[in-house]
């Protein structure tokens, strides 16, 4: 079992509450090596850059959002890098929970890696069609939809880093089911305990 570096864990509990640090630590390992000087070449200028390779995209909804100007060099700085995911988070979850999207690190995982509006569009076509919104139906029947983009954003590539990034979180609860959503700190030992309990 990898134990992923706790490095980072005070900053994500502070920024990202209500979020495991577990799923933070998979996510920010698949994503940069925890290197928040990391910068990966994505087409443009900006690239993807720092501990959660934050985009322009993310970066420019941010600074919408909150009145900021960062530019891709502060977004290096791993408070300012974690702020923007936190808020990509959040809009995230803000659209799952209106097109009815479980909360599943599959999902959220997908969400930040191949685009919370492309997957909330495809679960409606899935949902059209008698369908299960699961994870292997979004990736199987995603070129059918008509998304576009759907071989680049829905590719092979992406399955098996989004199925990385699950893993390791599991990894990190002992092998554990664990949703990413806690009430707190402790919020994922709370509710299992209460499933244990149910069993017994």
């Amino acid at each position: 079992m990898r134990q992923l570096p706790h490095t980072y864990d005070v900053l994500f509990e502070r920024l990202v509450p209500g979020t495991n640090t577990q799923f933070i630590r998979a996510l920010s390992w698949m994503e940069s090596g925890m290197n928040p000087r990391n910068v990966t070449p994505a087409g443009s200028s900006w690239g993807h850059r720092g501990l959660m390779q934050v985009g322009r995209e993310n970066t420019d909804d941010y600074n919408t959002e909150h009145g900021t100007h960062w530019t891709k060099a502060d977004v290096l700085e791993p408070e300012k890098n974690v702020r923007v995911f936190a808020d990509t988070l959040g809009r995230i979850r803000r659209v799952y929970a209106r097109t009815k999207i479980p909360e599943t690190p599959e999902f959220l995982a997908m969400g930040w890696n191949s685009g919370y509006g492309a997957v909330s569009r495809i679960a409606k076509y899935l949902r059209a069609h008698d369908l299960s919104v699961t994870r292997d139906n979004v990736f199987r029947y995603a070129e059918k939809s008509g998304e576009r983009g759907a071989k680049t954003l829905f590719s092979p590539a992406k399955l098996k880093w989004q199925r990385g990034v699950v893993s390791l979180y599991r990894n990190q609860l002992g092998g554990g089911t664990t949703p990413p959503r806690t009430t707190g700190g402790t919020g994922w030992l709370v509710l299992v305990a209460l499933v244990m309990l149910s069993r017994g």
